[in-house]
């Protein structure tokens, strides 16, 4: 495929929807149960694992309530390839994305109007935006978790969720008049679409795929083509789930990369937001590394960013010591070798503090392992 498979005209259109589906039924609650009934939902749907009661709305609860029924485009032989592949290189996979794919992404600067609106600038809520993010992704990864299968799966469910809390989002972001003021904010413009728009969704799912596959490859991780078209299936299938247009959906790895880049020209820029985002990011690390270690994330960043989105976000520099030893470290070793050995420890130290990290949101509970993937990322093995 070519760039000229992705008008402007299309992005466009693509930038004023948000969700055609699940927009309506939200705003449907709001308007038969008012602010209240809106607040009791979103507690629903930011806990997981709640099942589905009467106490759901009637059009939320048919939404959730309704079969999986996959797109003829799905393959789900890929799709459970895709699956495999994430269980093989969870922690590698989890730090490219958070310190690759996510902050490159931030270089969107209308996307991040949604972020800061939805006070993600507060360092708690970067927090939990990780641990959620980590969650659903080893969530979904278990083998059968997004198999057609009679009854829906927790994983489908949290996805589906996560849909209906955008669409929550965006009335409070906008806002919608029948909601109480959370602070003052300066109004909405109308060139900067609709929150969590389906050009940003479409613009994140084309990043974490080829953005994810670059940081395997600079990892010595490159996978052989039909493992690439396996991953791009499997974040396919999470951009469906969260209710991304058949129009954005690409085809192969080829249009996939024709999107981002597409994106790319039409939405990247250097901005403020995106730098405190990319700040509040790297300050996570401190929760699970000892002081010593501080620059370490830092550096990690900018060997796996692209420089052009180093310089564009302002990334910082590593503390002169520490940048003086792993310059050393970088000739005895070699670049791959290095990075792939900080990223694998990083990665795993990341997994092994959210097991016990507080004050997830939607009174959640602990951070839990599905047992398959604690045995395979910690090498623990479970019981007979």
């Amino acid at each position: 495929m070519s760039l000229e498979h992705w008008p402007d005209e299309l992005f466009d259109r693509m930038r004023d929807l948000g969700d055609p589906v699940t927009d309506p039924l939200i705003a449907q609650v709001l308007a038969d149960g008012g602010p209240d009934a809106l607040a009791r939902l979103n507690r629903f749907l930011q806990t997981w694992d709640a099942p589905l009661s009467d106490q759901v709305p009637a059009g939320v609860r048919a939404f959730l309530a309704a079969p999986l029924t996959y797109p003829d485009w799905v393959d789900e032989a890929q799709l459970a390839r895709g699956q495999e592949l994430f269980r093989q290189h969870a922690p590698e996979t989890l730090l490219i994305l958070f310190f690759k794919s996510l902050p490159q992404y931030f270089a969107n600067a209308n996307s991040d109007l949604s972020f800061a609106r939805a006070d993600v600038f507060n360092p708690s809520m970067v927090r939990r935006l990780l641990l959620e993010i980590t969650q659903l992704l080893l969530d979904v990864a278990v083998f059968g978790a997004l198999r057609v299968q009679p009854e829906k799966t927790q994983a489908v469910y949290a996805m589906q969720k996560l849909r209906l809390h955008h669409s929550v989002v965006r009335l409070w972001v906008l806002p919608d008049p029948r909601l109480p003021p959370t602070r003052e904010l300066p109004p909405w413009q109308p060139e900067w679409g609709a929150p969590i728009n389906q050009e940003d969704l479409a613009g994140a799912v084309a990043a974490f795929t080829v953005w994810d596959l670059e940081g395997l490859a600079e990892l010595g991780l490159e996978l052989p083509p039909p493992d690439r078209e396996a991953t791009l299936m499997y974040w396919r299938v999470l951009a469906w789930l969260l209710g991304m247009e058949e129009r954005l959906q690409p085809r192969d790895l080829e249009d996939t990369a024709a999107l981002l880049a597409a994106i790319d020209r039409r939405q990247f820029r250097p901005s403020e937001d995106g730098t405190r985002l990319v700040r509040q990011l790297l300050a996570i690390p401190q929760g699970f590394l000892p002081s010593f270690l501080d620059s370490l994330p830092v550096w990690a960043m900018r060997r796996l960013m692209a420089p052009r989105f180093v310089v564009m976000l302002r990334v910082p520099r590593p503390s002169f010591a520490w940048g003086g030893l792993l310059a050393v470290l970088h000739v005895v070793l070699g670049k791959t070798r290095l990075v792939r050995q900080v990223a694998k420890r990083l990665g795993k130290r990341f997994l092994l503090w959210a097991r016990t990290a507080e004050g997830r949101h939607g009174e959640r509970g602990r951070f839990r392992f599905p047992p398959e993937v604690e045995e395979r990322v910690l090498g623990k093995r479970r019981a007979a």
